[in-house]
């Protein structure tokens, strides 16, 4: 997607985002009082939200949460979800986890896709082992039913690596370097790499020349060199993830030249071997331009794959784009329907991002602080933008 879309989405969801406060603002308080001592659930809903926000009106945890249990008592999910989020950050309430999963996942049964979100990133990062209970709805015990197959997973591949397989110990390593089946334990994978690693398994030298490297922050030379060395002699022995990383280093220039031709290259070697990462980042040279011709066609049809196995990255991608295109053709009913429904699948896997190989890979403790100062100064944005809106 070219800048000017990318731009002209920016433009959308900012003018989305003011007419929702905007017209919270704007509403008559005592008209908007009224129904909601009536019973109207929305109205409570909005309350909860205005008091919540501070959108109008001083900042009143209290008055947010009562309003948000009336309204959610009556089954109004976008309450309900506030409501969980309440009991999980202790806004208004005492901190109880179980109470806000109790609250998630009534909205989340109703399809609201930030409670969803929010217990997919619970269960994502240990916080909660979902399980089958008489009120379980259809997405409840999907969501169960997952964690209950990923921790038998994981208890193969841990037996089966105690038995010495270096090809189990990595995909052992890689399971506790990403937390599927368990929490996320870099230093078990470190270990599990370098056992594979003294076996002579070229991948595991990559993926251990990888995280050191990420230890040092990249700042060690011969690090650098190792991990581009044994990255490419993987990749030329076909290792999908060797591929993936080395066409990676080219992109970055991590101890070897930038050269975005050899970077597309591995990314597309590794992309024909199924890896939804690397289908999803050649779509985005395809989108670009970067190291091949700029192709519209060819990056859809990488995205539609890598979506199709799940990638978020590549759901939002592809999501951006039908946006778009929603915004700048004449699109019926049913065109807008379906994008709905996509933006939702879009949002409900973006959790699964923090699975990913790459990302964790990289997880040194000074990237891990670079990140939470950019999501500071996001939130930091943010608040001024919502502060300007209230005319503050």
């Amino acid at each position: 997607m070219d800048n000017m879309k990318r731009l002209l989405l920016a433009v959308f969801v900012s003018l989305l985002l003011f007419s929702i406060y905007g017209h919270a603002l704007s509403m008559d308080k005592e008209a908007l009082l009224q129904k909601a001592e009536n019973g109207n659930s929305d109205s409570q809903a909005m309350l909860g939200l205005i008091y919540s926000g501070g959108l109008g009106t001083p900042r009143d945890d209290a008055q947010s949460v009562l309003w948000f249990r009336k309204a959610a008592a009556q089954g109004n999910a976008v309450a309900q979800n506030n409501l969980g989020r309440d009991y999980e950050e202790g806004r208004g309430v005492s901190k109880d986890v179980v109470q806000a999963v109790e609250w998630y996942r009534k909205a989340a049964e109703q399809d609201y896709m930030l409670a969803r979100v929010r217990l997919e990133t619970m269960f994502i990062r240990g916080q909660i082992v979902p399980k089958l209970d008489d009120h379980s709805g259809d997405w409840w015990r999907k969501l169960a039913e997952r964690s209950q197959k990923e921790t038998k997973q994981f208890s193969v591949l841990r037996k089966a690596a105690n038995s010495g397989s270096a090809v189990d110990q990595i995909n052992l390593g890689i399971a506790y370097l990403t937390g599927v089946g368990t929490l996320k334990d870099r230093g078990q994978a470190t270990a599990l790499f370098r056992k594979a690693t003294d076996q002579g398994q070229a991948e595991a030298k990559c993926l251990l020349a990888n995280i050191i490297a990420s230890d040092s922050d990249w700042k060690e030379p011969s690090n650098n060199i190792q991990a581009a060395e044994f990255c490419r002699k993987a990749a030329d022995d076909g290792f999908a993830d060797a591929q993936f990383l080395l066409g990676v280093l080219y992109r970055m220039g991590r101890s070897i030249p930038v050269d975005k031709v050899q970077a597309t290259k591995w990314i597309h070697k590794a992309a024909d071997q199924g890896r939804p990462d690397a289908q999803f980042m050649l779509g985005l040279s395809y989108d670009l331009g970067n190291g091949v011709e700029k192709d519209e066609k060819q990056a859809n049809i990488w995205y539609q794959k890598a979506a199709d196995k799940g990638n978020p990255d590549a759901m939002e991608s592809i999501n951006l784009q039908r946006m778009v295109s929603t915004l700048t053709a004449n699109s019926d009913n049913k065109i807008k329907q379906q994008n709905a429904e996509y933006s939702n699948l879009a949002l409900e896997h973006s959790p699964d991002k923090e699975r990913d190989l790459l990302a964790n890979l990289r997880a040194s403790a000074a990237q891990q602080e670079h990140e939470k100062q950019m999501a500071g100064g996001f939130l930091h944005v943010m608040g001024t933008v919502i502060d300007k809106m209230q005319g503050k």
